[in-house]
């Protein structure tokens, strides 16, 4: 994959580059090591969040944000 223009690119956000071995790669890691990653990235945000974060999130899952 290569980099769009920088002034195509958004302006908010981030932008990284992932090769094809990169992905073969995260293919061949087993699923319950893949979720397990997941889990543990989903449990560290939750403790980083502020309370008003978490309501927010709350909000958006509840559809009324």
């Amino acid at each position: 994959m290569t980099a769009p223009p920088p002034d195509s690119r958004p302006l908010k956000g981030f932008w990284y580059e992932v090769t094809d071995e990169q992905i073969l790669q995260w293919l061949d890691v087993p699923v319950a090591e893949r979720l397990r990653w997941l889990d543990e990235a989903r449990e560290f945000l939750w403790q980083a969040m502020t309370p008003q974060a978490k309501e927010a999130m709350r909000r958006f899952r509840e559809g009324s944000l």
